[in-house]
């Protein structure tokens, strides 16, 4: 084979193994200096000159500016009425539920078994204080007459006593003569005897007489007294009946406000979240729906951390979006910082449910555990939300309501800065010693 190809063919092909020869030219030096001041002096500028905003992540739901009433049930019992629906204008006072507070036992509601017969008590006074003012007309009579019968009687004994006490000296003196004649022997024993007989019985009805005047002087006096207190003892009386008659209507009325209470709007207003239907079982305090007072304007009631509350300031800027309108699809929003609360939220501010669950959310984004939450209010600049079709849709209370919020502007290389700040911070706070 090797006197097929000449030598120098042969050695050529021996290293073809290796790939042919490739000659790169390099970037000259001046050229790659020039670019890397270029970037650096770009990275600078814009280290020193570009800036970044911190913002915070705020949650919270549309309320009404004076806020939203909550009507709830003052006692543990059932919805046995309900007037109202979602959405409906109830103004103040207005009848909202009725919840039965009603016991049973073996012979059904006691409660009621009670008031009826409470209402049988009543009926029967207001009887008795009828026939008590429609009789005293007739008993004030019967005591006149009774006072103008008596007065004659007592005319008539006084006349037949006034006429005895004429008769009886003449008949003393009559007994006396036959007394005399029969001691001379001019009247018999008879004659004496009849005389003084009579003289006996005149005495004797004399006596009677006088016993009767007594009497019917008595009957007079207490009939006069009867008729002269006739009006205050009636006024009295009736007083007493209408007194029976109030204290039980008082208990008619505490039973059935024990059997059953009455729940009324106490300002005017839409009904919204309404959570109360007829045949709930409820307790006390169980939130039955909210109302939005009339004319209301609706703002956003956020709930940021501790971290942000001491950077914002009012008439701040923010940008909103809605859970129900996904800003994806709807967009976002702007709203006015109007009212910033430094004292950190409570369960019994804004519910104990919302509290934790703000509370657990705020604590899942933040490493540090800041749980301490505060209450910024924010002003849309609409009350709507423009949908398909250039559709408005109100914005409704209660509302989920999620919002970022600029807090902190400063340049690039303060935020670069910002760990030996705090390193320094630190190290000065460890030196510092106990004052001796």
């Amino acid at each position: 084979m090797s006197s097929l190809f000449r030598n120098e063919v042969l050695e050529a092909k021996r290293d073809t193994w290796l790939g042919k020869v490739q000659d790169i030219q390099p970037i000259p030096i001046k050229i790659i200096s020039v670019i890397s001041l270029i970037f650096t002096i770009l990275v600078v500028l814009y280290i020193y000159y570009g800036g970044y905003t911190r913002r915070t992540h705020a949650v919270g739901s549309m309320m009404p500016t004076s806020g939203l009433v909550t009507v709830g049930s003052r006692a543990t019992g059932v919805i046995v009425e309900k007037n109202v629906k979602e959405g409906d204008f109830v103004t103040k006072g207005q009848k909202l539920f009725a919840i039965s507070l009603e016991n049973n036992n073996v012979n059904g509601p006691a409660q009621a078994q009670i008031n009826q017969v409470l209402k049988k008590q009543k009926q029967i006074l207001i009887d008795q204080y009828n026939l008590r003012k429609d009789n005293a007309p007739i008993e004030k009579n019967n005591i006149t007459s009774t006072l103008t019968n008596l007065y004659r009687q007592h005319q008539k004994v006084t006349d037949q006593i006034n006429q005895d006490n004429v008769i009886i000296p003449k008949i003393q003196a009559s007994l006396n003569m036959i007394e005399k004649a029969k001691k001379m022997a001019l009247a018999t024993n008879l004659e004496y005897q009849n005389q003084l007989y009579t003289y006996a019985q005149i005495l004797g009805s004399h006596s009677q007489f006088l016993q009767s005047q007594t009497s019917i002087e008595g009957q007079i006096l207490e009939n006069t007294s009867k008729l002269r207190l006739f009006d205050s003892t009636l006024k009295h009386d009736l007083y007493d009946i209408q007194q029976k008659i109030t204290q039980t209507e008082e208990k008619i009325i505490q039973g059935e406000k024990d059997q059953t209470i009455i729940i009324t709007a106490p300002i005017s207003g839409n009904i919204t979240a309404l959570r109360g239907y007829i045949g709930q079982q409820v307790t006390q305090n169980s939130a039955l729906l909210s109302i939005v007072p009339e004319g209301q304007q609706l703002e956003a009631e956020l709930y940021v951390p501790s971290s942000a509350v001491g950077l914002l300031k009012k008439n701040d800027t923010v940008v909103l979006s809605y859970s129900a309108f996904p800003y994806q699809k709807f967009g976002l929003y702007k709203g006015i910082v109007s009212e910033i609360t430094y004292t950190p939220i409570t369960s019994e501010t804004m519910g104990k449910e919302d509290s934790e669950r703000l509370k657990n959310e705020f604590a899942n984004k933040n490493a540090e555990g800041d749980h301490n939450l505060y209450r910024v209010r924010v002003r849309p600049s609409d009350q709507f939300i423009v949908g398909y079709h250039n559709q408005k849709h109100f914005l409704q209370p209660g509302m989920r309501v999620e919002a970022d919020i600029a807090i902190d502007y400063r340049r690039l290389y303060q935020w670069m800065l910002d760990p030996f700040i705090k390193v320094k911070n630190t190290v000065q706070t460890r030196l510092i010693k106990p004052t001796p």
